[in-house]
């Protein structure tokens, strides 16, 4: 199974609006589609994605867009996707800053 949390879920939602408001509403539903794909090995893999740069985090680099999904495996079977992170952003930020953007 895999979990969203609901920061994980806002970065997506955010992403998705970063193409919109620049009038490339299909780039955004391609590459919001592509992270959701990424997403799916959890499922039968969890531990497949390299080890996180973030204690307890694992993280899986999409291939051919810019971004880095960031999850924890909290059971043999269950995943949390945390964050979908741009690679042009700093990355890992401070705690303070990681603690901070779990805004939900």
């Amino acid at each position: 199974m895999i979990k969203w949390s609901d920061a994980a879920i806002s970065d997506l939602d955010d992403i998705l609006s970063y193409f919109i408001n620049k009038d490339e509403e299909p780039t955004g539903r391609r590459t919001t589609r592509q992270i959701l794909k990424s997403t799916r090995r959890l499922k039968t893999s969890p531990f497949s994605g390299r080890p996180g740069y973030i204690a307890g985090t694992r993280e899986i680099v999409i291939r051919k867009i810019p971004y880095i999904i960031v999850y924890t495996v909290l059971e043999k079977n269950i995943t949390e996707v945390l964050r979908i992170m741009h690679t042009a952003r700093l990355w890992p930020p401070d705690e303070n800053e990681w603690q901070r953007d779990e805004r939900h």
